[in-house]
């Protein structure tokens, strides 16, 4: 007696897919039709970031040469889709992308830095990125948004007033805010105040504690691993390599 085909793999998940569909209290053929509206996106999804890395690998090829084997490409590739696969956000999408571009500069960081980074990256949201970006630099982030930088006029305010005016976005979110900075503070990205407001958290001194003009717009919060964390994050520039 003949013995039929092996199943596709495809056809094995659809299996799987549609026994456990069954067992909702929704029904069978409704959840079965919801996982396969998922199976779908998430596929779309997988083809989109492989169609980004492969081209951040060509354009590594054009910036070094030839990468095949190259470990920590390979290493930078593999934790980043592992990240990738779980987000829809644009933000982290390009974070990730810029960290395999960035993944055998010459001033890269340390391969063991590298996995750290790209969990992190995993773990935040866009909203983490952003204001993390915006501590390293207001100025930038004001002129980015082509937001007029306020005159200095002697007096402090919170910096929670200059961050909603560079990302108006956050006006009246002051509690989404409080957390963002408490996560940012937990992964090391922000440095820790040396003084606290006694009965006050500390993202307390990174939102309403009051500051000068020039205290929030010529000193970074940001820590030295937030720094490096941006850094290997960002957007590259073309390599000037030196001639071999």
């Amino acid at each position: 007696m003949r013995e039929p085909p092996e199943k596709t793999k495809t056809e094995k998940f659809d299996e799987l897919v549609k026994a456990g569909a069954e067992s909702l209290p929704l029904g069978g053929l409704l959840g079965y039709g919801f996982a396969k509206a998922v199976q779908r996106g998430y596929a779309r999804r997988l083809d989109r970031w492989f169609e980004e890395v492969a081209a951040s690998i060509t354009w590594l090829e054009a910036q070094y040469g030839d990468l095949d084997g190259n470990e920590v490409l390979i290493d930078a590739v593999v934790n980043a889709t592992r990240a990738a696969q779980a987000t829809h956000q644009q933000g982290k999408l390009e974070a990730l992308r810029n960290a395999i571009r960035n993944s055998v500069a010459p001033d890269a960081p340390e391969v063991e830095e590298q996995a750290r980074f790209i969990r992190i990256v995993e773990e935040l949201s866009t909203s983490h990125l952003q204001l993390l970006d915006y501590y390293r630099d207001p100025a930038r982030t004001f002129k980015g948004r082509g937001v007029p930088i306020p005159d200095d006029d002697g007096e402090s305010y919170p910096m929670l007033r200059f961050i909603e005016l560079a990302l108006p976005e956050y006006e009246n979110y002051t509690q989404q805010l409080q957390l963002l900075v408490d996560d940012l503070l937990a992964a090391g990205l922000l440095r820790r105040p040396g003084t606290r407001v006694s009965g006050q958290p500390e993202s307390y001194m990174f939102l309403q504690h009051g500051r000068s003009r020039s205290e929030i717009f010529n000193g970074s919060v940001v820590s030295d691993r937030g720094s490096r964390l941006l850094a290997y994050i960002e957007e590259p520039g073309i390599i000037d390599l030196p001639n071999q």
